[in-house]
C-alpha cells in the first residue's frame, strides 16, 4: 500500500480525493433522498457543482496542458476574475438547479 501511495503524485492524490468526497456526497444525496425526498434538492447541488469543478480542473490540467493557467491569472487580473467567475457560474447554476 505504502508502494502504491508512494507512486502518486501529489495532483492524482487531490484528484483522487476529490473524486471519493463527491462519492460521498453522491452516497449521502441518496439516503436523504430515501428518507426525506423533500430535503434532496441541497446534496444534489452540491454533488453537481463539485463534480462540475472538478471536471474544469480536469480540463484545465488534462486538455489545456500547454497553458500555464497559474503563471497567466498571476500576471492578469482579469483573467483570474474570469477563471473564478467560471467556479461561480459553475456552482451558482447548480444550486439555481435544485
Amino acid at each position: 500500500m505504502k508502494t502504491i501511495y508512494q507512486s502518486f503524485t501529489k495532483k492524482q492524490i487531490t484528484y483522487i480525493a476529490l473524486m471519493l468526497i463527491a462519492m460521498l456526497t453522491y452516497v449521502i444525496f441518496i439516503a436523504v433522498l430515501q428518507y426525506f425526498p423533500e430535503l434532496s434538492g441541497l446534496p444534489y447541488a452540491l454533488n453537481k457543482a463539485m463534480i462540475g469543478c472538478i471536471i474544469l480542473k480536469l480540463i484545465d490540467e488534462f486538455m489545456l496542458y500547454e497553458v500555464s493557467t497559474m503563471q497567466i491569472l498571476k500576471e492578469n487580473a482579469i483573467g483570474y476574475s474570469l477563471y473564478m467567475l467560471s467556479y461561480a457560474l459553475i456552482i451558482a447554476l447548480a444550486l439555481a438547479t435544485a
